[in-house]
């Protein structure tokens, strides 16, 4: 069975997870967006959210796939290969962005827009290890220190690091 689920067909085993945390564009509802983005740290949301404003003003068409992720869907993800337990996402601090209308399959321009724009606002990008549709607002080498660090220690992490780039 197919459902229809954030203007995407999905299988119906990945429909319950897809309908409850179905995909959102900037040109949805605000309020829509906004709880999406409320998962993640505050800075680096607002560095989503121009992010998103860029892509569009660029003429493509961003929907964010996924924000947060809780254990449950990362051990589903590590399990299938398509993810890793240790996700930015469980920290608020990673998002999945894709093509509203090609989903993962956007031309080039969609995937280079999306990785230089992210570059340019501090954050990075999937792309150099990848997953050219994950974004992350710290780099990499901090991964290990972010999953070792309390809630206090990781917002002034990202804190220091994004004011730094801009």
């Amino acid at each position: 069975r197919w459902l229809l689920a954030g203007g995407a067909l999905l299988a119906t085993g990945a429909a319950v997870y897809a309908w409850r945390n179905r995909p959102v564009r900037t040109q949805q509802t605000h309020p829509e967006l906004e709880s999406r983005l409320k998962v993640l740290n505050p800075l680096f949301a607002a560095r989503v959210r121009t992010l998103m404003g860029r892509l569009e003003r660029r003429g493509f068409d961003p929907m964010i796939w996924e924000t947060g992720r809780g254990q449950d869907r990362a051990e589903e993800l590590a399990a299938r290969g398509t993810g890793i337990e240790g996700s930015m996402h469980k920290y608020g601090l990673a998002v999945d962005i894709v093509s509203a209308s090609k989903l993962w399959g956007a031309p080039a321009p969609f995937w280079a827009a999306l990785q230089e724009e992210a570059i340019d606002l501090g954050l990075t990008s999937g792309a150099a290890f990848g997953d050219r549709d994950h974004v992350q607002a710290l780099p990499t080498k901090y991964d290990a220190t972010v999953r070792h660090a309390n809630a206090a220690q990781i917002a002034q992490l990202v804190r220091e690091t994004l004011t730094r780039t801009g």
